[in-house]
């Protein structure tokens, strides 16, 4: 089931919104999603983790070489598909610090 966000409109905001060929509906993939699956699913997470490595954001390393004073953050990777509504939806994975 996905997630849905609320926001509260006026009628006359409601109205510009839905005439507005700029406004892209967006669904967040819930983990039991079977959508979680997709080989257009898989592609965008091997993208985001790539562009991750690339710029050097972070690397991975084994568990047992992790310094002992380090913190250790987990994430988690969110997948969304923009243009629900489209012809051509696009499927988008990000990566999200926890923060704990």
């Amino acid at each position: 089931m996905p997630y849905h966000f609320y926001v509260l409109l006026t009628k006359a905001e409601s109205d510009e919104i839905a005439s507005s060929p700029n406004i892209l509906i967006t669904e967040v993939l819930h983990h039991s999603d079977k959508r979680i699956r997709s080989d257009e699913v898989e592609e965008a997470r091997r993208k985001e983790i790539e562009n991750h490595v690339r710029r050097g954001t972070w690397g991975m390393i084994f568990e047992e070489d992790v310094p002992e004073d380090a913190k250790v953050i987990s994430g988690s990777l969110v997948i969304t598909i923009k243009g629900v509504d489209t012809e051509n939806p696009t499927f988008k994975t990000r990566f999200v610090a926890h923060g704990n």
